[in-house]
C-alpha cells in the first residue's frame, strides 16, 4: 500500500488515505496517527480538531454525497460513522476479523 509522508507543525506522520469533501473545500487525511485530520484546501491549514476514535492506523475514508457523514475503516477492525459538522462519533461498527480497507 502506498503511503504519503506529511509534515505537520506537531508531528511527522504517514497518511494512508485521503478523501475530499463533496464541495472540494476540505481534504481529509488519515493514517499512522489513528485519527482523521481535516485540511482547508485553500489555506493548507487544519480546519478542525482531529477526529479520534480508532486505536490503530486508519486505512480508508469516504464521505456521504451530502457531506454530512464520513466513514472510516481501521486496522483495529472497526468502522466508525462520523458526523462531519460536529466531529462526533455517531456509531462504531464491530464484527470484522481484520483491518478494514
Amino acid at each position: 500500500m502506498p503511503y504519503s509522508l506529511l509534515l505537520t507543525p506537531s508531528s511527522l506522520l504517514y497518511a494512508a488515505t485521503f478523501t475530499f469533501s463533496p464541495d472540494g473545500r476540505y481534504l481529509f487525511s488519515s493514517g499512522s496517527e489513528s485519527m482523521i485530520r481535516a485540511w482547508d484546501v485553500v489555506t493548507g491549514t487544519e480546519a478542525a480538531a482531529p477526529l479520534e476514535g480508532h486505536t490503530a492506523w486508519v486505512l480508508t475514508l469516504a464521505t456521504s454525497p451530502d457531506g454530512l457523514l464520513m466513514v472510516s475503516g481501521s486496522n483495529d477492525s472497526t468502522v466508525i460513522v462520523w458526523n462531519v459538522m460536529s466531529g462526533k462519533l455517531e456509531r462504531r461498527l464491530f464484527g470484522h476479523i481484520a483491518g478494514v480497507t
